[in-house]
């Protein structure tokens, strides 16, 4: 049987056919077939907004896109007879009419900064004890008048405005003073502890940009209730940093020296570090977006609130509004590093974000929490099946000659036959014995014939890939028909991707399974439920690597969005028909040849995080439409919890490890008493 199969596998050979696959699009990738063409909601160009609010939805209002800084607030509360120390009482008064009745244009105030959890909005007491410090203070410092929150805002028409406009009103002040409020003990006696108060001050979210914003060169005094007035602190901004916020004391430091311009930070490394800062601070929301209205007081350019904005909309509509360098096309190429809020700026390789160079641009900010991402270069994931590749291989002219023989040894057997039956016996035979000789070894031959050379193979482009872990040998003979150590393990392509170095000093892959513990995640998510973590396999024939990565749904497409290190930041993104947007899945590296068989897309509506991850998601029926259009949740219920399944294997990247020995004769690696970590909880 084997001597009939060779004697066949012979005769195709001579046959004149390609054994090679079809080359399909061009030698590209598979293109991802999909474009958005709505309006979003709102677009960094204001042509792009639906025509019926494109002078309602814009990212700014004047023609520079800044808003207008008054210098004097709307409200103060003047001192009677400032120039008296005994307190006397103050007048809550319009300031224009102030300046319009007195003529004097020069007004001296201080910031009053306090929290709400200390002095309560709905208590008198509270509020009156509020008034008192802040008038002490203020004719302590020879002052005209303090801005107090409580107060100072009284149009409810004109609130929503007010509140974010506090920025300017205390950077605008000639003292910023702190006013602390300390709890009651059983005997309702003021039981003072100062830096459990500062820190209490600091974790509040609308009370952070105070020490950014005080009046430069002047120290922060505080007062606390129930104390005498003369054992106020006065505070450098440093001293008073790392008492109210902190771990998060150097931070606020830096941006403290860089608002004081001792320090210059980019555009860049100044929102990451406010976003670090702000991401600390406790408040009850006025708007979902409260946290990025507060930071837009910080930045040059601020946009119009909108109530409906949700926290991702209102910091992409701040990001864009303002010369971020590229902050949000960054964001998207960012692998979260641990579980937390979606917009940390830390990232699973330990990159800063002015290290990733975007290659895309994000157009526009769209309902359900997506961006609208242009320009990326994209390749679809093929899932039904392995295809049969296209490759070619520049062989050598020995192998070349060899390659000729072995496909005309039909043709050397009717020779000798011929050569027999006319009595040339001798070179008849010869003939024959070397056409069989061929024949028989023919299925050995060819596999080292047309086994092509790894770093001298050009093959047809593909994403493959399949849920689970295959052994990159079998992976091979899938696709290839023979395993001729054609594809390779990505050394750094995910976070479960390992690598060595070998005795020419090069940068190996390694199966990813040889380490027991990578092993013990592909067996625990072996048998996942839908909405649980999955590990998955990505085969690419452009560079030959294979990739494994944890996922919670199977992506459909690859986005290349950035580069950083000198590979591409991938995105991997699920697709849901029901709202036509891409899901970020997860974020992988690939090396920068794929982009010359990737195609560049159009627009695409891009979510950050996967389906499965929203709040109210329903696996079978996950929308309803409403008549406006839009998409909501048909179930309110929780979902799992972001990014939970980064717990178990960011751990394994945490540590000294001691380099485990390759042997090069089994190409595999011993993990067992070689690696030591120190476990991170």
């Amino acid at each position: 049987m084997s001597l009939i199969s060779s004697f066949v596998l012979s005769l195709m050979m001579f046959w004149p056919i390609s054994i090679y696959g079809d080359e399909k699009n061009g030698g590209m990738f598979e293109p991802v077939p999909y474009r958005f063409r709505g309006y979003p909601k709102s677009a960094r160009n204001v042509s792009d907004h639906k025509p019926i609010s494109q002078s309602h939805d814009i990212l700014w209002t004047s023609a520079s896109g800044q808003y207008d800084r008054s210098s004097l607030p709307n409200y103060l509360c003047f001192l009677r007879e400032p120039q008296e120390k005994s307190m006397r009482g103050v007048t809550v008064q319009k300031t224009s009419q102030y300046v319009l009745e007195t003529g004097q244009r020069r007004i001296s105030y201080a910031y009053i900064g306090y929290r709400s959890r200390q002095f309560r909005n709905d208590s008198n007491e509270d509020l009156h004890a509020l008034h008192l410090l802040a008038e002490r203070a203020a004719r302590d410092a020879g002052l005209m008048a303090y801005w107090v929150a409580c107060s100072c805002m009284p149009d409810p028409d004109l609130q929503t405005e007010e509140v974010y406009r506090i920025d300017s009103v205390a950077r605008n002040s000639s003292l910023m003073i702190v006013a602390l409020n300390p709890s009651k003990n059983s005997n309702k006696e003021f039981v003072s502890d100062r830096n459990k108060l500062l820190q209490e001050f600091g974790s509040g979210l609308w009370t952070r940009p105070d020490l950014l914003n005080s009046p430069s060169r002047t120290n922060i005094k505080v007062y606390v209730r129930g104390d005498e007035p003369e054992d106020h602190l006065d505070l450098s901004k440093r001293q008073f940093a790392n008492l109210a916020y902190g771990d998060e004391g150097p931070t606020a430091i830096q941006l403290l020296d860089h608002f004081d311009g001792h320090v210059n930070l980019t555009r860049l490394q100044l929102i990451v570090q406010l976003l670090r800062f702000f991401l600390g601070g406790q408040t009850s929301e006025f708007y979902a977006g409260d946290l990025y209205y507060v930071l837009m007081g910080l930045l040059p350019y601020r946009p119009r609130v909108d109530p409906t904005d949700s926290r991702f909309q209102a910091l992409s509509r701040v990001i864009l509004a303002n010369d971020s360098d590229r902050l949000l096309e960054r964001l998207i190429c960012k692998l979260l590093s641990t579980r937390g809020h979606w917009a940390a700026v830390d990232d699973a390789w330990g990159v800063n974000l002015w290290e990733i160079y975007p290659s895309c641009q994000v157009s526009g900010v769209d309902t359900n929490d997506t961006l609208i991402v242009d320009g990326a270069f994209g390749a679809s994931i093929r899932w039904n099946s392995f295809e049969r590749v296209d490759y070619r291989s520049k062989d050598s002219p020995i192998a070349f000659i060899y390659r000729t023989i072995l496909r005309g040894s039909p043709l050397l057997a009717v020779a000798g036959a011929l050569l027999v039956s006319k009595s040339v016996s001798t070179a008849g035979y010869a003939l024959l014995s070397i056409a069989g000789t061929l024949i028989a070894f023919a299925p050995f031959l060819i596999r080292w014939i047309y086994a092509p050379i790894p770093e001298k193979t050009k093959a047809q482009p593909y994403m493959f890939g399949f849920e689970g872990y295959m052994p990159i040998d079998e992976i091979e003979r899938l696709i290839f028909g023979s395993s001729n150590n054609r594809l390779k393990w990505s050394p750094n392509g995910s976070r479960l991707s390992k690598h060595f170095q070998d005795e020419y000093e090069q940068c190996v892959g390694l199966d990813p399974t040889g380490d027991p513990r990578i092993a013990d995640v592909v067996q625990r998510y072996k048998d996942s439920k839908i909405n649980e973590p999955k590990v998955f396999t990505l085969v690419d024939t452009c560079t030959m690597t294979v990739i494994l990565y944890v996922a919670l749904q199977p992506p459909v497409a690859v986005l290349c969005c950035g580069q950083e290190g000198g590979m591409q930041r991938a995105l991997l993104c699920s697709y849901e028909a029901g709202t036509g947007v891409l899901h970020r899945e997860t974020v992988i590296r690939l090396e920068s040849d794929v982009l010359n068989s990737m195609m560049k897309m159009g627009k695409v509506r891009l979510s950050l995080q996967s389906p499965l991850l929203r709040p109210g998601y329903n696996v079978t029926e996950s929308y309803k439409v409403e008549g406006d259009g839009s998409y909501y949740p048909v179930d309110r219920s929780s979902g799992p919890d972001p990014m939970a399944y980064m717990n178990y294997t960011e751990n394994m990247y945490t540590g000294d490890t001691q380099q485990p020995e390759y042997t090069r004769d089994s190409q595999q690696l011993d993990y067992s008493g070689t690696t030591q970590r120190s476990e991170v909880n």
